[in-house]
């Protein structure tokens, strides 16, 4: 790969690894945003008669809630693999690029003027 083009997959790799971060971070704000809504739940049903309606529906509402936590906790984990393989990507590329310094740079100091 030239110089070019390696600093060009550099570039677009750093993109995407910036975009993953924000992802993960939009998703850890959203995993303690629904931590915090099934302990407003689970505290509200702690003063609930343990047969009412009320605590009833508010362990369904908690049990999706924690369906919705696993799936994110699932998501979160997705983009962070794909973190890890993009960082790893990076660390080729930037390696290929001094590469390619170096040989442009030797090759312009032998063959040079």
């Amino acid at each position: 790969m030239g110089l070019i083009a390696s600093s060009m997959r550099l570039l677009t790799l750093t993109a995407y690894k910036n975009q993953l971060e924000m992802r993960i971070q939009s998703v850890t704000e959203s995993l303690i945003g629904l931590q915090s809504q099934i302990d407003e739940l689970v505290t509200i049903g702690a003063d609930l008669d343990p047969d009412s309606d009320a605590l009833k529906d508010l362990k369904v509402k908690k049990e999706r809630l924690n369906l919705i936590e696993k799936k994110l906790e699932m998501q979160q984990k997705q983009f962070q693999t794909q973190l890890e393989a993009v960082n790893q990507e990076i660390q080729s590329c930037q390696q290929m690029l001094v590469g390619n310094i170096q040989s442009g740079i030797f090759g312009y100091s032998l063959g040079g003027r």
